[in-house]
């Protein structure tokens, strides 16, 4: 059977579920331009009135309930539809109303508030920031499939007009997942892919369909990515986030769900904190026939000095991490002397004499070490407290060579960059491949708490912080790991291996679906002996329910405690390990290890738990 019936045959299988395509419930899809005229009318009457009175000190703002529609936008490089900047005590009840975005952009935008609370609100958008349908045919030459849209389900204007080859990285910003469109999961053991960056990247073919040129990761083919003619598509550009909170003091939402999201659905940048999420769901919007929800993380949040909480919320269907806490690797540019350095600037939330953790940024030599890499990866130099701060504009020397990694693209031989000159209480042997993190831009304390997270690309949770609680979470469906402790020095640049960390009465089920080891990793980058490592952490009261791989695996850890877990329902399958160089000579064809212990670890204590 060739490729034509095939793909006719696929199409009259198929036909039922595209025409009941509904990318909005029943009584939306009524609505005319008089209705959407109104609903934009009503939009931008309340954001001036909203605007008036946080301008004027009042301290609260009650929305009466109703549809609002949003299409303004302010700030071209990142665009937003409502700003609040400055917004201090004040609370905005939304009384459930649902606010409509129609351009892929930030939704709220709040910056520099503090103690504001938003409660009560539905956000949406109108296109949706993703396209989906079927996939018709596939060429595996010249790597492209022919893809029929659902009804309603049009390209995003961003996919097809912004020309992302600007960015070294701009594949990342156009994915593409296979779904299973009956059980509304992402499909297993596919691979990695973006829409390639070349220009004639999507071609709208005269029968309506689009011819999408697809880069699985790592040079491999269709096949491999697992496309079958019929399967069902999500392809979408990350841009514009939900909600966007930047340099703020204590924020508050409290049941503002999401439905569609461009980019990371809850977002948070620096400021002092807390950010308090509660009853805040990212979900697939009833009586509608989406298959995603968000395009990227649920809620990440990175830098603050009190943390975040994140609590009875629930994520599902989306583009990446469901929780990614971090901080941030930052550079040191020259050293002046043991104790005085010149360094990329840090955030003012940190305060005037944090304690910084330093790594050598030494690459990786696989030339020289094609088996152990580099021994000095990502070593550990040692802390020290800042003693003063002094502000100014650093040169780095063209011919200075930035050791490569994704966050290292923020930094240019030639170019100037605001700077710091810092003096501390100790020297540390550091040089211009040096980074470091801050214990005060690292969300310490920060809690997730009896949430739901179900059915995305990528980890369920990332935790890359100090002092933090999980517990009493569901989280399953995951196609990465369901838990991470891992700092990522190497590649985004995103601070640290996890310490003092509470984890308990968690159930992690159904991980690693597309090729994740372990449901709990707890892996350090770098030389396991070395570099530093993840350390205090309790791990107790889980259930590890039906893993891809192994259960846990530990390497570079330091005073671990696994007491009294479940692990049940492990598989046997081959093991992909981009760390075996550093784990025990072990037979790995055949893979099923509750429990796997790898190099660099001291003081692990594993007891009382019950493997099936």
């Amino acid at each position: 059977m060739n490729k034509i019936i095939l793909a006719a045959v696929a199409c009259i299988g198929l036909s039922a579920t595209y025409l009941k395509a509904t990318p909005f419930p029943a009584n939306e899809m009524k609505w005319t331009s008089d209705d959407k005229n109104q609903q934009r009318q009503a939009g931008n009457s309340l954001s001036q009135k909203l605007y008036a009175a946080a301008k004027s000190g009042e301290k609260s703002f009650n929305i009466p309930k109703g549809i609002y529609r949003f299409n303004e936008t302010a700030m071209p490089k990142q665009p937003y539809h409502i700003e609040l900047r400055g917004v201090k005590n004040f609370t905005i009840e939304g009384n459930n109303s649902l606010f409509i975005f129609e351009r892929q952009a930030s939704y709220l935008r709040l910056i520099k508030c503090d103690n504001l609370t938003i409660k009560n609100l539905q956000l949406d958008s109108d296109p949706l920031p993703y396209t989906q349908g079927t996939v018709i045919s596939i060429n595996e030459k010249d790597r492209t499939i022919e893809y029929k849209p659902d009804p309603g389900f049009p390209f995003p204007e961003l996919m097809v007009k912004q020309n992302l080859s600007w960015n070294k990285f701009a594949r990342i910003n156009k994915r593409v997942l296979i779904w299973d469109r009956k059980t509304g999961l992402i499909k297993p053991d596919q691979l990695g892919m973006d829409i390639s960056s070349a220009k004639d990247a999507v071609t709208k073919l005269p029968n309506g369909n689009y011819r999408v040129k697809v880069a699985v990761w790592w040079g491999k083919t269709l096949k491999n990515a697992q496309f079958e003619i019929g399967d069902a598509v999500t392809m979408w550009a990350r841009a514009g986030r939900g909600i966007r909170i930047e340099v703020c003091g204590k924020i508050v939402l409290d049941n503002v769900d999401i439905y569609s999201a461009g980019f990371v659905a809850y977002a948070g940048h620096l400021g002092q904190g807390p950010f308090i999420i509660r009853n805040c769901d990212i979900k697939i919007r009833p009586g509608t026939t989406r298959l995603m929800s968000g395009n990227a993380d649920g809620y990440n949040i990175r830098g603050t000095y009190h943390g975040a909480v994140i609590e009875n919320c629930k994520s599902e269907a989306i583009g990446d991490d469901h929780v990614n806490l971090q901080g941030v690797y930052f550079k040191v540019f020259e050293t002046v002397s043991p104790t005085e350095l010149i360094v990329a600037v840090t955030p003012e939330n940190e305060g005037a004499n944090p304690v910084w953790h330093f790594l050598s940024g030494t690459p990786w030599n696989d030339k020289e070490q094609p088996q152990m890499k580099d021994l000095k990866s990502w070593a550990y130099l040692g802390k020290a407290k800042v003693l003063s701060k002094q502000p100014l504009i650093y040169t780095i020397p063209a011919k200075r060579k930035i050791h490569e990694w994704a966050a290292a693209g923020r930094y240019a031989p030639g170019k100037k960059y605001p700077a710091l000159r810092v003096k501390l209480d100790k020297p540390v042997p550091t040089d211009a491949n040096t980074v470091f993190w801050s214990e005060n831009a690292i969300l310490k304390g920060s809690v997730i708490r009896n949430n739901v997270f179900y059915n995305n690309l990528a980890r369920g949770i990332r935790l890359q912080t100090i002092g933090a609680t999980v517990e009493n979470n569901k989280i399953s469906y995951t196609t990465a790991q369901a838990m991470s402790l891992s700092g990522h020095p190497g590649f985004w640049g995103e601070a640290t291996n996890s310490q003092d960390v509470i984890i308990r009465n968690n159930t992690f089920k159904d991980s690693g679906r597309c090729g994740g080891n372990a449901a709990v990793e707890m892996v350090v980058e770098g030389n396991p002996e070395v570099t530093e490592p993840i350390k205090n952490i309790i791990f107790e009261n889980n259930r590890i329910i039906n893993p891809r791989g192994s259960g846990i695996e530990l390497v570079g850890c330091e005073n671990v405690q696994i007491i009294n877990n479940v692990i049940t329902g492990l598989k046997t399958r081959p093991y992909r390990d981009r760390y075996n160089r550093y784990l025990p000579k072990i037979n790995l064809a055949n893979y099923g290890i509750p429990i796997v212990k790898g190099r660099g670890l001291k003081n692990i204590v594993i007891k009382d738990n019950k493997i099936d």
